[in-house]
């Protein structure tokens, strides 16, 4: 149900982070679970609930500024028991998220772009120095299309 009624007592409060979901889910007008959400017409914003999540709070303090109106769907991560199931995602996660998987390529791509217009595209000039050495940018290792 949406309307401040889907967050149970059980629930709500049981962190910090759910006390900003809440805030911010009450200035916007309505919270939700996420099945009901998926039919609201309004913006539909997963927040994530189990773990510190900057970027939820960012997300939903942006739109509550912005006054664009949204309904938080606290959402919290799942992991299968079952565990071929588990195996895989969690192969997928790391395909997608580990070391020269998808996110590491963007991550060399975008520190790329940095270099050549000098910090204007990209990552900051300062902020690019920084990942190359880290993530071990170099000219060879950046993806090419084929």
């Amino acid at each position: 149900m949406c309307g401040g009624h889907a967050f149970s007592q059980r629930t709500r409060g049981s962190s910090r982070w759910d006390g900003f979901l809440h805030t911010w889910a009450a200035q916007a007008g309505a919270r939700c679970d996420l099945d009901t959400a998926r039919s609201h017409s309004n913006l539909r914003l997963v927040l994530l609930s189990d773990v510190p999540s900057p970027w939820s709070e960012a997300a939903a303090q942006f739109f509550s500024l912005k006054g664009v109106p949204f309904v938080a769907v606290r959402y919290g991560i799942r992991v299968p028991s079952n565990l071929t199931q588990r195996l895989e995602m969690f192969g997928w996660c790391n395909e997608i998220m580990g070391p020269l998987g998808l996110v590491w390529q963007v991550r060399l791509l975008l520190i790329d772009v940095s270099f050549q217009t000098a910090g204007r595209s990209g990552f900051p000039e300062p902020a690019a120095k920084y990942l190359a050495r880290k993530y071990g940018y170099g000219a060879n290792t950046v993806p090419t299309s084929s």
